[in-house]
């Protein structure tokens, strides 16, 4: 597995995490909040990972997993 498809289904795996966050949140589970710290754990080291490469599909996927990190900041800020 090459760098590019090893870093698509990783950002596959982070879009799964943020619909599972998104349907916890729906229905107020008490796991939403753990589930979005793992994926904003996730996204970070994804981004560190993977920034800096050059690859024009790689850099989308990096542009990706900051949208979901927005996400998941904007819904913990409706804590507050």
């Amino acid at each position: 597995m090459d760098k590019r498809q090893k870093a698509e289904k990783e950002i596959n795996h982070l879009h799964d995490l943020m619909d599972e966050v998104d349907n916890l949140k729906r229905e107020n589970h008490i796991n939403w909040k753990e589930k979005a710290g793992e994926l904003s754990s996730q996204t970070r080291l994804f981004q560190i990972e993977y920034s800096r490469d050059s690859d024009i599909n790689i850099k989308d996927f990096v542009q990706q997993a900051l949208n979901l990190e927005v996400r998941v900041q904007k819904f913990r800020q409706e804590l507050i």
